[in-house]
């Protein structure tokens, strides 16, 4: 997507080809926030299938403010949708 690319096989993620430093919960919900881009995901969608004891919603705002910033210049294209939760853009070349 752009300049984000991710490469599950090999647990990494680049921004420009530049490898970022993602735990594996920033893995899991770069992952599934990009499996459908451009879709709406609520907080809990988003905590269901993580194992690492996260037990709020609002935990996820935490762990996706965190996530912008090690995305550096691609953290831009996640997405706060008001009400719902977070989505992952589309770049406008790729719609």
């Amino acid at each position: 997507m752009g300049a984000l690319t991710l490469d599950l096989d090999a647990f990494e993620a680049r921004c420009g080809g530049q490898l970022l430093p993602l735990t594996r919960t920033h893995l899991h919900l770069l992952s599934r926030l990009a499996a459908r881009p451009g879709r709406a995901y609520s907080r809990q969608e988003l905590l269901d299938g993580l194992s690492d004891g996260l037990l709020d919603e609002r935990t996820v705002d935490t762990h996706i403010r965190n996530l912008r910033v090690r995305l550096g210049a691609c953290g831009g294209l996640l997405q706060t949708v008001r009400g719902v939760g977070y989505r992952l853009s589309v770049p406008p070349e790729e719609t």
